[in-house]
């Protein structure tokens, strides 16, 4: 069965826009501290926010 994406699902795209997209400055921050690289910390975040809708709506404990 194929992953209900935020393209498939607007309502899931708002949560997402509304959980995450607030804290991006401060997830490069970490990421910038703890690459010690601006290109790698924006690849990080690039890489994270690419693929948290997935999970948004799936408890932490079901992602393992």
């Amino acid at each position: 069965m194929p992953a209900n994406t935020t393209q498939d699902d607007p309502e899931r795209a708002r949560r997402f826009r509304e959980a995450a997209l607030p804290h991006l400055d401060d997830v490069y921050t970490l990421a910038r501290y703890l690459l010690r690289d601006a290109s790698d910390a924006e690849d990080a975040v690039q890489e994270c926010y690419l693929r948290a809708p997935e999970n948004i709506s799936t408890p932490i404990a079901d992602r393992r």
